[in-house]
């Protein structure tokens, strides 16, 4: 594995957490949706599946 291949496989999975999180803090829907805290285990969930999902 070169050293690109290896920087997409770890900042894809987090650009999407980071993606959630942004989503959860600007987005007045999800905001009365989700409870606060909450938005960190979303993003620790699709860091975990997208994580899954480049290393295999």
């Amino acid at each position: 594995m070169n050293p690109v291949e290896f920087i997409d496989k770890v900042l894809t999975p987090l650009g999407g957490g980071l993606g959630v999180l942004l989503a959860c803090r600007f987005s007045p829907q999800l905001r009365a949706q989700v409870r606060p805290g909450l938005e960190l285990v979303m993003a620790v969930i699709v860091v975990l599946i997208l994580g899954a999902i480049k290393w295999l």
